[in-house]
């Protein structure tokens, strides 16, 4: 097996058939191994997968695994990274699809250029049949420039279910999910873009990404602005720890401000029934505290960003009143 999928599987009965037939439908079928992680939910989802496994012509290549107990997605994936037998990795989530080409067109591209990973398009996908193509700035492929490295830590998106990742290249620089719902994915995105030297893009749609109101990152969580805001000092931190931020300090103090900061503060703004300006102050500060440093030339071309950065630095009322006009609900 060439390529190995891991899905984590909590609660997906409505999704896990469709999901595990654009795999089993894949073109290089016979190159790939599909982990299905069960982290112990409550439905019907294992007698779905078995079902399958059981009476379908590849069923063979569903592998399952089991976390010792619910523990998360983060830990699902880790988990099926060190069960993974073949030379790339793959992560798809249980309600989600992907086009039957998806891995072959992937494959052909990372081996072309020796990649440590591939990427491709994604596509959001609504309830009310509505679809939304997830941007992704063209990058060159084969070995990553500091100019490409800059271009992707600036416009690139953490779309990590895109990407096909070369496992020894995981393992050599220890990428993995960090523990937490909200932004472990990001982490891991990172990570893989600031190790990275060669990478490769196949502008083809090849993922589809459900959009559900139920999903784990929409239920309500008062501290869901911290743990993200939390999750993104850690990726500063160990990037530090790596030496692997002073070179992008500029690229990786605009990623933080953008996801780390303004973010966590957009929700805790919109959320909080007992919002307090301190609380925004304290984000702004906890920041600094980690050496992110907020006079970045980025922002000057970044309208957007720098007005809500100064509403959040100067008048988080202002901003709590504006944003309760124009957002009826968390986006993020």
């Amino acid at each position: 097996m060439e390529i190995s999928v891991i899905i984590p599987l909590f609660n997906a009965e409505k999704y896990i058939q469709q999901c595990l037939y654009s795999l089993l439908n894949q073109t290089i079928i016979n190159n790939i191994e599909i982990l299905v992680i069960d982290d112990h939910g409550t439905d019907k989802s294992v007698e779905i997968v078995n079902s399958i496994r059981n009476n379908h012509e590849f069923g063979s290549h569903i592998l399952m695994y089991e976390t010792p107990q619910n523990s998360g997605a983060w830990a699902a994936r880790n988990l099926g990274i060190s069960k993974a037998k073949g030379k790339w990795i793959a992560f798809v989530d249980a309600d989600d699809w992907c086009e039957v080409s998806m891995y072959e067109s992937l494959l052909k591209r990372a081996e072309l250029y020796d990649a440590d990973f591939a990427f491709c398009y994604a596509q959001k996908e609504f309830a009310n049949g509505k679809t939304k193509k997830l941007s992704q700035p063209i990058i060159p492929n084969g070995r990553v420039s500091k100019e490409t490295r800059k271009l992707l830590l600036t416009s690139g998106v953490a779309y990590f279910w895109t990407g096909l990742y070369n496992k020894e290249f995981l393992i050599e620089n220890n990428i993995l999910f960090p523990k937490g719902k909200f932004s472990e994915d990001s982490y891991f995105w990172w990570h893989v873009v600031s190790c990275c030297k060669s990478i490769s893009f196949v502008n083809e749609l090849g993922y589809h990404y459900r959009i559900q109101q139920n999903s784990v990152s929409n239920i309500p969580d008062p501290d869901k602005h911290s743990k993200k805001q939390s999750m993104y000092n850690s990726l500063i931190t160990m990037l530090k720890i790596n030496n692997l931020y002073d070179d992008y300090k500029e690229e990786l103090d605009y990623l933080y401000i953008k996801k780390g900061l303004l973010i966590p503060i957009l929700i805790y703004t919109i959320n909080s029934p007992s919002f307090e300006s301190n609380i925004v102050h304290s984000m702004i500060s906890d920041s600094q505290k980690i050496g992110i440093s907020l006079c970045n030339s980025y922002l000057q071309n970044d309208y957007k960003s720098k007005i809500l950065l100064s509403l959040s630095k100067y008048t988080p009322k202002l901003l709590r009143f504006f944003l309760h006009l124009i957002v009826k609900k968390d986006p993020f």
